[in-house]
């Protein structure tokens, strides 16, 4: 972390458990951290707040968990990192959103394995 310097990750869930384990560990790696529950929020923050990474929950309230991704797919350089979790079946995960290799995280996961991944990512 030396830098002192957080890069910010957009988290996108709507659960308060696993919100609150994403919290813990994102900011023991060192991340600062930027909620949303909908698509509609994660969307709007996306574009207010720059974030150098985005932690998607496909399975959102308002059902636009798809808009966030696809906008996330397209972003042309330098958009952010992204990494994608769900209780969603992942067979069902692959048939509507493709194949999202290690970017997927099925829940449940582990929390400190995501953040690193993420961490590594943005390096």
């Amino acid at each position: 972390m030396g830098s002192g310097v957080s890069k910010t990750v957009l988290v996108v869930e709507d659960d308060p458990a696993v919100l609150g384990v994403l919290r813990i560990a994102l900011r023991r790696a060192g991340f600062g951290i930027v909620e949303a529950s909908t698509g509609a929020d994660a969307l709007r923050l996306i574009g207010e707040r720059s974030p150098e990474g985005v932690i998607l929950d496909l399975m959102l309230p308002d059902g636009q968990a798809g808009n966030v991704l696809d906008l996330l797919r397209v972003e042309v350089p330098p958009g952010p990192e992204w990494l994608v979790v769900s209780a969603m079946d992942p067979d069902e995960v692959r048939r509507k959103y493709g194949d999202l290799g290690r970017r997927f995280f099925p829940k449940p996961f582990d929390p400190w394995d995501l953040a690193n991944s993420l961490r590594r990512s943005l390096r």
